[in-house]
């Protein structure tokens, strides 16, 4: 039987970084609410749920 587990990784199989950290966070909303409504929506609802861009799919803007 295999186990399928969802593992919580900080970089992906390049080493890259998979989220942003405080400073970056800080700078998206800030950024997010110098755009229209529609824009700064969508980007406070990422924010501030933690919805990943590619979990909304089926927005366009």
């Amino acid at each position: 039987m295999t186990e399928n587990r969802s593992e919580m990784r900080l970089f992906d199989a390049k080493g890259n970084r998979l989220y942003l950290d405080a400073e970056e966070r800080s700078a998206f909303l800030a950024a997010a609410r110098d755009q229209d409504r529609k824009r700064r929506t969508f980007c406070e609802t990422l924010f501030f749920t933690g919805c990943r861009l590619s979990e909304a799919s089926g927005h366009h803007l």
